[in-house]
Formats: structure tokens, sequence, C-alpha cells
């Protein structure tokens, strides 16, 4: 009888074991995929903010340039 009982419980144990093994493996894909998706938008991000930038450097180069071309002209 006592067998029978001890025997319950490891089989519940078991299915418990597999549950939670099998939710554990479910967690890590989908962290895994969080993972990617959060690369992904970073490197996204990072290619804005070059293309950005750029642009930026671009508007500076041409105003600097305009604006030493009137001084110049001022100057004489």
């Amino acid at each position: 009888m006592d067998q029978d009982i001890i025997l319950d419980k490891l089989k519940k144990a078991k299915q418990e074991l597999i549950f939670n093994h099998e939710e554990l493996q479910r967690c890590t894909k989908d962290l895994k995929i969080a993972n990617v998706n959060l690369n992904i938008r970073e490197k996204e991000k990072e290619l804005n903010m070059e293309e950005f930038n750029s642009g930026l450097e671009q508007m500076m180069f041409a105003i600097s340039h305009k604006v030493r071309k009137s001084v110049a002209n001022i100057l004489g």
C-alpha cells in the first residue's frame, strides 16, 4: 500500500517535472525570439541614426560654406 502511494507521488512529480521542463523550453524559445527582435530594432535605430547624422553633416557643410562665402564677400 505504501509503495502504491509512493509510486503515485513519483508519477505526479514526474508529470510536474515534464510540464515545468516544457514550460521552460517555451519560455526559452520566446526569449530567443524577443532577443532577435530587439537586436533587429537596435540595428534599425543605429542605421537611422547614422543616416540622420550624415544628413546633419551635409547640412552643416553647406551652411558653413554659405556663411564663409558671405563673410568673404563682406571682408572683400
